[in-house]
């Protein structure tokens, strides 16, 4: 995996460019801050944008696949993000 960050406002939001393998996404992750009775908690929101596209010469990677590789992929983001932040809770 290759990440090339795209643009970032610190609190708020990191806008990068993904490659896993031949495969690539923009990937935005926005941060909202929320108080309610509870107290004050932060949003995480998660935009995952691809092209799609057909190889004509070179690795052809079936949709079924692509969509495991992506929910994985999303799934591990959101729980590492979340793992950083309840350790600095």
């Amino acid at each position: 995996m290759q990440e090339e960050i795209l643009d970032t406002r610190r609190n708020e939001r990191l806008c990068s460019r993904i490659s896993i393998g031949s495969m690539q996404f923009t990937q935005t992750l926005t941060l909202y801050r929320e108080d309610d009775e509870s107290g004050p908690r932060t949003r995480l929101g998660m935009k995952l944008v691809s092209q799609n596209s057909i190889a004509v010469i070179g690795e052809l990677v079936p949709r079924l696949d692509v969509q495991k590789i992506v929910i994985e992929y999303v799934d591990s983001t959101l729980r590492q993000v979340q793992k950083h932040c309840e350790a600095d809770a």
